[in-house]
């Protein structure tokens, strides 16, 4: 069956005064009720302030109600997000859906209700345009029901950060998710993630090592340990000397892209376990004696020298092994830690002390 979808845009404005008008429906049978809490609300409002897509709304046609003639649409999918957005600009519903924007989010607008913001902003709020489908009147319950299952049956089945971002949306989910997008250049300049990985947040999953270190240092990870961070930090300025750790980790980024950039993408250190150790090395060795300092003061030269012997020397001990299945240029246990992968705190502690050595 052809189903004659209209698909056009509609502002929040719209939405808006459907609802005041009782055109919209959001509440029919096979739709959820609102679950998201206000750090989600929040995010959401954000995302709209700073005009940035938002996932395509789904609508139906209802029949015209033949006493008051008014034509009405009730959301198929899409219900939070409306509900949201409306709940905002009116201050609808119930006392629990009362929200305000998070300074995580929006530092300019943090702390205001709708009515508290500045005309500018509220303009730009009910202007902003949502992608919307349009299912006709004709369609049924059952075969809405049959589109949800074909929409939730093609997608990749979500890995264990992007399970994060969909259920996280405060402190340490927002800086960490800032951070990975911020180092793209580096990441691609780097050859240490692809655009494909990006896309599948592998960046910000590395970024969450990099806060976790600056915050409780080399610990072992796993999704659960990291996870745990999401919900620890995941109130409004709750991560210790924030600002220090962020100078800290944007600094020892710029060094290293300023000192050996250029020599990473052929470097053994473009793998992620060992940049982790690498980018341990440099913050516990400049930043654990002073807890205010920000700036990185190694000499670029003496340091890319002994990177590229030190990644030589790792670079060696992967064809000893592929080769003769015995290792000589660096300790044997130094490669079973990083040739299994360096999440174990033993393994990483020892990646780290082989390079403390080997580099300062």
């Amino acid at each position: 069956m052809s189903y004659n979808i209209q698909r056009t845009t509609f502002k929040v404005s719209d939405f808006v005064g459907w609802f005041k008008t009782d055109s919209l429906i959001l509440n029919p049978n096979f739709q959820r009720r609102s679950v998201w809490n206000s750090k989600s609300k929040s995010y959401l409002i954000d995302t709209i302030i700073k005009g940035l897509p938002i996932p395509v709304i789904i609508l139906r046609d209802v029949k015209t109600n033949l006493k008051s003639y008014i034509p009405q649409k009730e959301v198929v999918d899409g219900q939070q997000r409306l509900r949201t957005v409306i709940s905002y600009v009116l201050n609808e519903f119930a006392k629990n859906e009362e929200f305000k924007l998070s300074k995580t989010h929006n530092k300019k607008y943090g702390g205001k209700d709708f009515n508290s913001l500045p005309d500018e902003a509220k303009q730009t709020i009910l202007d902003y345009e949502f992608f919307v489908h349009v299912l006709p009147s004709t369609v049924t319950n059952r075969e809405i029901l049959e589109i949800f299952s074909r929409m939730n049956s093609t997608g990749v089945k979500l890995n264990d950060q992007e399970l994060r971002n969909a259920s996280y949306y405060g402190e340490f989910k927002s800086l960490a998710f800032s951070l990975g997008n911020e180092f793209y250049d580096y990441w691609i300049k780097w050859g240490v993630f692809t655009d494909k990985k990006i896309s599948r947040m592998d960046e910000v999953e590395f970024v969450n090592d990099l806060l976790i270190l600056a915050i409780n240092g080399i610990e072992k990870r796993t999704p659960v340990s990291i996870s745990k961070y999401y919900e620890d930090y995941d109130e409004e300025d709750s991560i210790p000397n924030k600002e220090v750790i962020v100078k800290r980790i944007k600094n020892i980024m710029s060094f290293l892209d300023d000192s050996v950039g250029s020599l990473f993408n052929k470097s053994e250190f473009k793998k992620t376990p060992l940049l982790y150790s690498l980018f341990a090395n440099i913050y516990k060795t400049e930043f654990d004696k002073n807890i205010k300092d920000t700036k990185v003061s190694l000499n670029k030269k003496n340091f890319k020298q002994k990177f590229e012997v030190t990644s030589n020397l790792i670079e060696s001990s992967r064809n000893e092994w592929k080769n003769d299945k015995v290792v000589t240029s660096v300790p044997e246990k130094v490669y079973d830690a990083f040739a299994r992968g360096t999440n174990a705190k033993e393994n990483r502690d020892t990646v780290y002390s082989f390079l403390n050595k080997q580099l300062f």
